[in-house]
């Protein structure tokens, strides 16, 4: 945790970490740590819930742009927060090539069902899987029944890798979406904060360098 003077730092500072504890969650054995409540595997729901903050993070990035996903031959811009997660079928970062109905379906089903309910439906599935596996398995219907942990996490780490590299050129100017959110959010600086703590983190500037380059990564 740390005090950043831009959004992009904080931002970019924060899909480290989510990675850096996703990957201990996808270490981590319970049969070897005595886990209270019996069973075996690793830490699956927290690893998937932030597999999905990073994918969405991402998403959100690129909401409001004029940057396209690819659904059946139809493009579709990433217009509002449900839509975050097109961002799964771009063709440089994630590649998949899912369904617009699938890629719904892991938003609603799995993202949704997990974070705010840490359940699942029935006869919908979380495996740990293999990093050479697929990610998903589709039922007769075209949705996703199963989605494996450990090949999904090496194509988001692999996503990551290549966004961190196309934000070394890119800023949050003033005119992006998100940065604009974030405004409208921001609050007024308590007199008695100490901003040399480093047990806090957040940001202390509000606006950071403009670009006036359009905020593509069709430009990657």
């Amino acid at each position: 945790m740390a005090l950043h003077s831009s959004n992009k730092s904080l931002f970019i500072d924060s899909i480290i970490e989510n990675i850096t504890v996703i990957k201990h969650c996808i270490n981590f054995k319970k049969e070897n740590d005595n886990w209270e409540y019996g069973g075996e595997g690793i830490l699956g729901v927290p690893a998937f819930i932030l597999i999905c903050s990073v994918i969405d993070a991402i998403g959100s990035y690129f909401r409001g742009t004029e940057t396209t996903i690819t659904f059946n031959e139809e493009s579709y811009k990433i217009e509002k927060a449900g839509h975050h997660f097109y961002i799964l079928n771009h063709e440089k970062l994630f590649k998949f090539s899912l369904s617009k109905k699938a890629v719904e379906d892991f938003y609603e089903t799995y993202r949704c069902k997990l974070t705010h309910n840490n359940s699942l439906p029935e006869n919908n599935f979380l495996y740990i899987g293999k990093e050479g596996d697929k990610c998903f398995e589709l039922d007769k219907n075209g949705q996703i029944q199963k989605i494996y942990l450990k090949p999904l996490f090496k194509k988001t780490t692999e996503a990551v890798s290549l966004f961190l590299h196309y934000l070394d050129f890119f800023n949050f100017d003033g005119s992006h979406q998100l940065t604009k959110e974030l405004v409208n959010r921001a609050k007024v600086r308590l007199n008695n904060q100490d901003i040399k703590d480093n047990s806090i983190t957040g940001h202390t500037q509000t606006i950071v360098t403009n670009n006036n380059r359009d905020i593509e990564m069709n430009d990657v």
